[in-house]
């Protein structure tokens, strides 16, 4: 299963990437670490995570992240990585236009 991360979606780990390291430096780089060890999961774990829509979505409870992602034959693709506090008709749009 070849693993892809689309544009969006590493808009979406900059802009975490940021957040965290303006909270306190250091915590931008955990953030990503942690986020990537998830996606590198998602190769032995795909499919098993409930639907949203037309994704998947895996979260990461540490951050409040979902990452949504769809499988297309031998292709997993990263859509996006969701800040989950944010307003849900707000993350339907954005999932929206991520297809």
């Amino acid at each position: 299963m070849k693993l892809i991360i689309l544009s969006s979606a590493e808009r979406d780990l900059e802009d975490g990437w940021h957040f965290y390291e303006d909270q306190e430096p250091g915590t931008g780089d955990i953030f990503l670490q942690s986020t990537l060890t998830g996606i590198r999961g998602l190769s032995d774990s795909y499919g098993i995570h409930p639907h949203q829509g037309r994704f998947y979505r895996m979260l990461l409870k540490k951050f409040h992240r979902g990452i949504y992602y769809t499988v297309e034959s031998d292709r997993l693709l990263i859509h996006r990585v969701i800040d989950l506090r944010q307003d849900p008709q707000w993350i339907r749009r954005e999932l929206k236009r991520s297809l």
